[in-house]
């Protein structure tokens, strides 16, 4: 548990990192919190939501978070609490660029003062700026990873099997990320519309600002889906003509050996009244006329366009 606390002037903001009972009885005591909220911030993750009350608002907000080993994106939460002088934060410390911009408002006082300016609204957006910029980097990070599968689809040495798990982690990867924004816009639209006497005026000018960075990184999932989806089907096109290629050149070695076999089981039969059966050029004739027969096949395959 560590709960710190930075004030300038009349703002204070107090985060607070994998909170405790004691935690949740001070948050009660001083602020007069709803006990559904504070629930709300010691339970599992939650759906994205704001609930607003006469005096603060409660938020509920996701952002992604990537785990390098293992290849995943999960849902990191951060609850909010905005008063009339106040924010709080409540999380479990991993999302790194929020514990950062705290540690930088607690070394920096007048770095705080300019990002709040006497406004708690104020702090929040730069807070929710700061987290969801973080977003586009991990955005390019997944077109890089596009990028290299783009050329790996085409290289021969690559085994369609460790594609296909690459094509699927990505993909997998991109729906996760769709999952965690998508509540995000709903919220964000309400935030934009409420007024609360607590937060700047003009507050859907700032936080309009935040729905279009959201909107602009759904945009960008939506473009990686397809991008994916058609990669994808790419891939599974040139298996299919790869299969396609090499059942055809199967298929063409089968129709050329049938009149071969059919040869040697003819001459195999010993009939003397056979062309040259009893003869010493019986081998160079026959050979000579399989020879011939597959020239013809293969004139004739060519002149198709078989081959």
């Amino acid at each position: 548990m560590a709960k710190t606390e930075i004030k300038n002037g009349s703002i204070t903001w107090i985060d607070v990192v994998n909170a405790e009972e004691k935690d949740i009885s001070y948050l009660s005591k001083k602020f007069g919190f709803h006990e559904l909220d504070l629930e709300d911030c010691m339970s599992n993750i939650q759906r994205p939501k704001i609930d607003q009350y006469e005096d603060y608002l409660f938020m509920v907000t996701h952002f992604p978070r990537y785990f390098k080993g293992s290849r995943r994106l999960v849902i990191s939460e951060v609850d909010i609490f905005i008063g009339k002088n106040y924010l709080i934060t409540v999380h479990n410390g991993n999302q790194k660029l929020l514990v950062q911009l705290f540690e930088k408002c607690s070394n920096d006082k007048e770095f705080f003062k300019e990002i709040s300016s006497g406004s708690p609204g104020l702090l929040l957006h730069e807070l929710m700026t700061t987290l969801y910029s973080n977003c586009f980097k991990m955005i390019d990070k997944i077109y890089e990873r596009i990028e290299v599968l783009d050329d790996k689809i085409f290289s021969k040495s690559e085994k369609p099997r460790d594609l296909i798990r690459e094509f699927s982690a990505l993909r997998q990867e991109i729906i996760n990320f769709r999952r965690i924004i998508k509540p995000q816009k709903e919220m964000l639209d309400t935030l934009e519309h409420t007024k609360a006497i607590f937060l700047i005026e003009d507050v859907d000018v700032y936080f309009d600002d935040i729905g279009d960075m959201v909107e602009k990184i759904w945009d960008l999932l939506e473009n990686q889906k397809e991008i994916v989806d058609s990669l994808i089907s790419t891939y599974e096109s040139l298996v299919s003509n790869q299969t396609n290629d090499i059942i055809k050149l199967l298929t063409i070695f089968s129709v050329i050996i049938l009149p071969l076999t059919l040869l040697s089981g003819i001459y195999g039969m010993n009939i003397r009244t056979l062309p040259f059966a009893e003869t010493d050029f019986s081998f160079m004739f026959v050979g000579g006329l399989m020879i011939s027969v597959v020239i013809l096949m293969l004139l004739f395959f060519n002149k198709k366009r078989w081959l």
